[in-house]
């Protein structure tokens, strides 16, 4: 977190932080919050190996994980995803399906689209998908990154873990971690979304493009 200090008066943060809340995500979720069980952590290594472990003790499709700070968070091919406390938003969704996993191919470019509707949707333009699991903001740099791991036989039922991480801002010390092009919501629309509006709109889509998904 960035401090502002003034001598004498003592210290602010740089930017207020907008705490996830469970209840709110599912009010602002209407009907369709009925299928989603919400669940707000606040800190975690890795939401997707959380929930996966979750999905072996039998949770349910629809449960959602997201954390408040990730220290362990992953990406494709091992690479690490970085994000600080109120920076970003970083969720994993469970979701079962009937069919096998070779049935899955383009998952992640399903759930790529979903993330692109959902951003349209609260005024989000200029940004785009990068096969197969890469959305793209300002000046081409990395905005979000999916991971889909994926559990059971080829042949079906099959349960998946879909990881999501969104950059809301950057501050420099960020960006200096972090060793490809990245941009960040704040860097191609005027106001960021409040983190609960955002994460439910992105759960609808999702929602709309999974139950899809086997047709």
């Amino acid at each position: 977190l960035t401090l502002y200090s003034v001598q004498g008066r003592g210290y602010r943060l740089a930017c207020p932080l907008q705490w996830l809340d469970a209840a709110r995500i599912t009010s602002l979720l209407g009907e369709q919050g009925r299928h989603f069980h919400i669940e707000i952590l606040d800190s975690a290594p890795s939401t997707n190996s959380m929930l996966l472990q979750c999905a072996a003790q039998g949770a349910a499709s629809g449960s959602v994980l997201a954390v408040e700070w990730q220290s362990g968070g992953r990406g494709r091919l091992g690479r690490s995803w970085h994000s600080a406390l109120g920076n970003a938003l970083t969720f994993s969704l469970l979701w079962r399906f009937d069919c096998g996993v070779s049935a899955l191919s383009g998952l992640s470019l399903a759930a790529g689209v979903a993330l692109i509707r959902g951003l349209h949707a609260l005024g989000v333009e200029g940004v785009h998908l990068k096969w197969p699991n890469d959305v793209l903001g300002a000046q081409d740099a990395k905005l979000a990154g999916t991971l889909i791991e994926a559990q059971g036989d080829m042949l079906g039922p099959s349960t998946v873990v879909i990881g999501i991480g969104l950059n809301l801002s950057l501050p420099q010390t960020m960006l200096q971690r972090i060793d490809q092009s990245a941009s960040s919501l704040a860097d191609v629309v005027g106001e960021v979304p409040e983190r609960n509006e955002l994460l439910a709109v992105l759960l609808r889509e999702l929602h709309g493009v999974l139950d899809a998904f086997p047709e």
